[in-house]
């Protein structure tokens, strides 16, 4: 394909599995282009650390493919944890996975409490779960402030929710149990019903992961990849100009 060739051309020094810019991509534009709205929602809990650099790589690569290629569209980025936020594109080179926690872990606590602990930093902060719900949720605000017509979540994480919040209460459960699996797919439920589609990538090959995202797939109608975490990058990339209805050339 031209998107191969022009890899090849780029770096002549290539060798199999060639590393794919997203410049080097030549797409065939339908007549009609959607503008979309797109939130990247990064895992940020310590078993991450050595899939974090990859994840940043994909945030970087696909703000570039936005603003050379599709610059009326929108791309935010949400860091999930016990909790969830926004981050800051200028933040991202600095950003770092959550500590693994050695402390005492209630098994809820107040969110207004956590929230801050985290502000105050230190070693008083269980930040190291995984709440997919909170991420969702601010992931889900995000996007209905968009205009555009389109609206998707890319959802990158190695494992399932372990935190959720219900009427102010931080739930923290690892192993899982179903009331935070509930909770958040109660949260996909409300994604779905705003027209937003999420697509999921998960860094793992633990087969006990498949029930969580197959229940999210029911749901919402998105997709869902197991991927090798230094693959991840071109995933995300196809599957955004797929999205745009794009033929990649």
């Amino acid at each position: 394909s031209s998107t191969l060739f022009n890899a090849l051309r780029r770096n002549p020094t290539n060798h199999p599995p060639v590393s794919i810019n997203p410049l080097d991509f030549e797409v065939y534009e339908p007549e009609h282009i959607s503008q979309n709205s797109t939130v990247l929602l990064i895992d940020m809990s310590s078993s991450m650390s050595d899939k974090f650099p990859k994840a940043k790589k994909v945030a970087l690569a696909l703000k570039q493919l936005v603003c050379h290629y599709f610059p009326g569209d929108s791309m935010k980025i949400v860091g999930f944890y016990t909790l969830a936020r926004p981050v800051n594109m200028d933040e991202l080179i600095e950003l770092r996975t959550i500590p693994f926690y050695t402390g005492h872990v209630p098994r809820m606590i107040e969110y207004q409490e956590l929230r801050e602990r985290e502000r105050k930093g230190g070693l008083d902060f269980p930040g190291d779960f995984t709440n997919i719900q909170e991420g969702l949720r601010i992931s889900r605000e995000l996007l209905l402030r968009d205009r555009n017509e389109e609206k998707h979540i890319f959802l990158i994480t190695d494992g399932e929710p372990t935190a959720c919040i219900k009427e102010g209460i931080v739930y923290l459960e690892c192993p899982p149990t179903s009331d935070i699996f509930d909770e958040t797919l109660r949260e996909v439920t409300r994604c779905t019903r705003c027209g937003i589609r999420i697509t999921t990538f998960m860094l793992s090959e633990d087969k006990s992961l498949e029930e969580f995202v197959k229940a999210l797939e029911k749901i919402n109608k998105g997709k869902a990849f197991f991927t090798p975490p230094e693959e991840i990058d071109h995933y995300v990339v196809i599957d955004y100009l797929k999205k745009k209805s794009y033929q990649i050339m």
